[in-house]
């Protein structure tokens, strides 16, 4: 080596060395500035009633305030319960070893009245705790994650790569949902008043609408206007009763009717569902599209003028995700990223049954239909989008000898009834009765549950099987 290398070596440490000093100086600076607020804070919970209050209402998480984190976590119990948490109950509940480690705290915790803020500067405090406790977190997950990765290095052939990949979207979504919006909003009866005012005169004047039509005129007008934002609905039927069909319909007739769509496929890939969709806008047999030779020189002039349709139609207003596996935080996921790039307004996922749980592992308990639902419920309200999920019925209707669905025929029927907002069943007579039906190519559209208006509704379409057309006027 060198003399002129080595000189370049020595500088370049010197540097590095500086760098890394300034980096811990810094990083310093910023830990005692954090416990300064964080004392502050805790201080002003403890001394000022407002903000101890304000901490209540809010539900704080005690893990914002590490230095303190056993009294906080006191605090909050205590705040849980019917007891007002004063200092010396606090104290008591710590149950410290000695009375004289208790006088210690006690004069430590009194001497922080020198340290009460305002409730206003308290606020700007928390979104700084808030934050340093959100990049610990992450910090966390990035360490197991380096760790979880260093292990599956060691053996490339042997790892079970899907299951490193299940843990570590488990724990990201995790992550993700205790950054979520805050499940509390707090408003005066005024306040309310001048928020439905403004909701009503923007979406008025505006695209910004609450109210997603489904392009079915009947339906809409037995929802008052469509499919509502910040809900989630059921279409569930046995098979062969058109459930893809009709929500890949509705989602077609919504986009054309404005509106920003998703159409999230599990079960189809999506040359299957751009199949369904071109024969419902060319008016063919979808069987002609798997198998063209059967195409007439008719079916070719409406395959082409389809092309020009489908752009001027549902070009920037509807598009088709193609997934191999789906849970909530996936789907959360799309939403969110959708909802970026597009604006979208309604979500559509065919179907519930073959959804994941939040590992990635196929849903079998009731609890684990229940926690399917209750994320749909969640996403749907905090993405403020109409999500729209197929679901299959009980084979008890089979026995039935009317085969109607029912609202007990939902499988896993506990959750999804509670959480949804509406739940429609379909029915096709001609499919259970072929020789007999009084009503051939007739799908019974029946509304089991319609939390903001009519249910025992049922509106009857006509339905075109080979084109997978259900046609927008009704039957």
């Amino acid at each position: 080596m060198s003399h002129n290398t080595e000189v370049d070596t020595s500088i370049h440490k010197e540097i590095h060395n500086n760098k890394s000093t300034t980096v811990n100086m810094k990083t310093l600076k910023v830990e005692r500035q954090l416990k300064l607020y964080e004392q502050k804070v805790v201080a002003s919970i403890l001394h000022n009633k407002q903000v101890g209050q304000y901490v209540i209402d809010n539900n704080l998480d005690y893990r914002f305030f590490p230095t303190y984190e056993k009294i906080m976590k006191i605090f909050s119990s205590l705040a849980n319960g019917t007891v007002e948490p004063t200092v010396e109950l606090l104290i008591t509940q710590l149950n410290l070893s000695t009375e004289s480690e208790n006088e210690t705290l006690l004069s430590m915790l009194e001497g922080l009245k020198e340290e009460v803020v305002e409730l206003e500067e308290v606020k700007v405090y928390l979104q700084m705790l808030k934050k340093q406790y959100k990049i610990r977190r992450y910090y966390d997950f990035a360490t197991d994650l380096q760790h979880m990765i260093e292990k599956e290095k060691i053996n490339p052939l042997d790892s079970e790569f899907d299951e490193l990949d299940k843990e570590i979207d488990f724990r990201f979504s995790q992550l993700l949902e205790e950054y979520s919006k805050t499940d509390r909003i707090d408003m005066s009866v005024s306040q309310g008043y001048e928020h439905v005012l403004k909701n009503v005169e923007e979406s008025l004047h505006t695209e910004n609408r609450q109210v997603i039509p489904t392009g079915y005129e009947e339906v809409d007008n037995v929802y008052n206007g469509g499919n509502l934002k910040g809900t989630y609905s059921i279409v569930a039927g046995r098979p062969a009763m058109g459930k893809t069909v009709y929500m890949l319909n509705e989602c077609i007739e919504s986009s054309k009717s404005g509106a920003n769509n998703i159409f999230i496929s599990i079960e189809m890939n999506q040359i299957q569902c751009f199949q369904r969709i071109i024969a419902k806008i060319a008016g063919i047999d979808s069987g002609k599209l798997q198998q063209p030779r059967n195409m007439t020189s008719s079916d070719w002039t409406k395959l082409r003028k389809a092309a020009t349709d489908i752009v001027e139609l549902l070009d920037g207003k509807l598009w088709i995700v193609e997934v191999t596996e789906l849970n909530n935080q996936r789907m959360r996921r799309i939403i969110q990223e959708y909802k970026k790039k597009h604006d979208i307004d309604s979500v559509y996922v065919d179907y519930v049954q073959i959804m994941s749980t939040d590992k990635g592992n196929k849903p079998e308990l009731e609890s684990d239909y229940a926690n399917i639902s209750e994320g749909i419920r969640k996403t749907a309200k905090a993405e403020n989008v109409s999500i729209i999920v197929g679901s299959q019925l009980s084979r008890s209707i089979e026995s039935r000898e009317d085969k109607r669905p029912k609202m007990s025929d939902l499988r896993n029927s506990g959750a999804f009834e509670q959480d949804a907002a509406r739940v429609v069943g379909l029915y096709r007579d001609e499919y259970y009765n072929p020789e007999t039906t009084e009503e051939p190519g007739i799908l019974e559209y029946i509304i089991l549950k319609n939390r903001f208006g009519a249910s025992n509704t049922t509106v009857k379409f006509k339905y075109n099987i080979h084109q997978q057309d259900i046609f927008p006027n009704v039957a």
